[in-house]
């Protein structure tokens, strides 16, 4: 389901176009919609990650300092009935391109994950830790596949132009430096275990993600 969240000072023409691009897209899921950039509108949105954002030029200036996330952004040009028109055709075509909405979505869990690595003590200055969220990436991208671990390696060893030990090699490694630098309580309450953390392990913190 494509997500939208709409922003508009002029609050009159805001429920118009909102109830416009509701009834023209089933498709859609309408996350909110706010008069002002509020504190609490900019965390909300920075929760739910619409994939598409509705708001006057002026506004959409503001988000983009806050924002964590990326999507679709749909500018309100003017608060008339052409306007609306146009913009409830933009959502059309975004809800009907697939492809495109499928690698935001994946462009904004790279995001998720990354931060989440980071927060479980990798290192991204090592190599390692790129190819395991490229590792976890692949398994989001193609669920149905089932792909083997090393049919997984070998896809990243072509992306990075090298070959299956070196990755295996290094994302151990990155693994190693993070059982280094964290404590073992803290490695007990994320994975059950203090030790012998492998890149299994890690897929089972992720498994509710992807």
């Amino acid at each position: 389901m494509i997500t939208c969240f709409i922003c508009c000072n002029n609050s009159e023409y805001l429920l118009k176009l909102t109830n416009s691009v509701i009834s023209s897209n089933p498709g859609i899921k309408l996350t909110g919609f706010s008069n002002k950039l509020s504190e609490q509108c900019l965390n909300y949105c920075n929760e739910t990650k619409p994939n598409i954002i509705i708001a006057t030029n002026d506004f959409h200036v503001f988000l983009q300092n806050w924002l964590t996330f990326d999507y679709l952004k749909i500018n309100i040009s003017q608060t008339n009935d052409l306007t609306t028109k146009k913009i409830c055709n933009t959502i059309k075509k975004f809800i009907q391109d697939s492809t495109y909405s499928h690698k935001l979505n994946i462009s904004n869990f790279r995001k998720e994950i990354y931060n989440k690595l980071q927060n479980l003590g990798f290192n991204f200055s090592l190599c390692g830790t790129q190819y395991l969220l490229d590792y976890i990436i692949y398994l989001r991208t193609y669920p149905s596949s089932k792909p083997s671990y090393e049919n997984i390696l070998n896809a990243i060893a072509e992306k990075h132009n090298t070959n299956i030990q070196t990755i295996h090699w290094n994302i151990h490694t990155s693994i190693d430096e993070m059982c280094k630098y964290t404590s073992e309580n803290f490695r007990k309450n994320v994975y059950g275990t203090p030790s012998n953390i492998n890149i299994n392990s890690i897929l089972k913190v992720f498994s509710e993600t992807y």
